[in-house]
C-alpha cells in the first residue's frame, strides 16, 4: 500500500504474518514517502518486515548500503536487492521474508 489503488490492501494488514515493502531504488523522490509508509508498518502492524529494493537492474539504482542510508533504516532490517521480472529475485525476497517469519514464529521479534 502506498499507492490509492492498493487502498484496499491497508483492511488486510491486521491478519498479515509479514511484509514485504517494495521500493523503486531508482526514485529518490518517493523515500520520503518509502520512509511513511515503513513507519506506520512498524508501528501499527508488529510482524515481520524486509524492504525489496525493485530496479536493481538500472543504472540509476541506489545501491543498498546508500538506500539503507537514505531511508535511515536500521542495520537489522533486511533490505533485499530485487528485479521484480525476474523469477529468482523474487523468489529470493519471498524466501527471506519466510526466514524471518519462522524465526519470528519461534521468537517474536516486536511484542
Amino acid at each position: 500500500p502506498g499507492r490509492q489503488r492498493m487502498d484496499f490492501m491497508w483492511n488486510y494488514l491486521p491478519i498479515t504474518i509479514g511484509i514485504i515493502e517494495l521500493i523503486d531504488s531508482s526514485k529518490p523522490e518517493h523515500f520520503r514517502e518509502v520512509r511513511s509508509i515503513f513507519e506506520t508498518f512498524r508501528a501499527y502492524y508488529p510482524v515481520p518486515l524486509i524492504v525489496a529494493a525493485n530496479k536493481q537492474d538500472l543504472p540509476e539504482a541506489w545501491s543498498i548500503d546508500d538506500l539503507t542510508v537514505a531511508l535511515r533504516l536500521k542495520d537489522w532490517l533486511p533490505m533485499v536487492p530485487c528485479v521484480a521480472t525476474d523469477h529468482a529475485s523474487v523468489r529470493q525476497v519471498l524466501l527471506t521474508l519466510l526466514e524471518y517469519v519462522r524465526a519470528d514464529l519461534e521468537e517474536p521479534v516486536l511484542e
